[in-house]
């Protein structure tokens, strides 16, 4: 193994730690503005603030003809069967404690991987 592979599999892994931290921190807001707000606002917040920074990431660099598609449809059924899943992530940890959430979230990771 040379050393590009080395630095290639430890910037993989740091960046899959600053991903766990991120994704606890998301799911923390989340429970913390479950108290106020519904699951299906806090969805629509969240995806809004990411869709404004992709957006301006995707200005900045100039690409936004790597937006197009030849499957719109397919895109729009699999981002509505995301919405659906994080509204009911969302409620979920508005009913549940945060461990017991998380610790469910990441079981199901185990019982249903996702093909590569």
């Amino acid at each position: 193994m040379g050393d590009h592979s080395k630095n290639q599999i430890m910037m993989g892994i740091m960046f899959a730690v600053i991903n766990a931290f991120m994704l606890a921190g998301m799911s923390l807001f989340a429970k913390l503005l479950s108290t106020y707000f519904g699951p299906v606002e806090v969805t629509f917040f969240r995806n809004a603030f990411s869709l404004t920074a992709l957006f301006i990431w995707f200005v900045f660099a100039g690409n936004l003809t790597t937006l197009r598609t030849k499957r719109p449809f397919a895109h729009l059924f699999r981002g509505a069967i995301g919405t659906v899943g994080i509204v009911l992530g969302t409620w979920a940890l508005s009913m549940m404690p945060l461990a017991e959430t998380t610790i469910l979230h990441l079981y199901s990771l185990c019982c249903f991987p996702t093909p590569s």
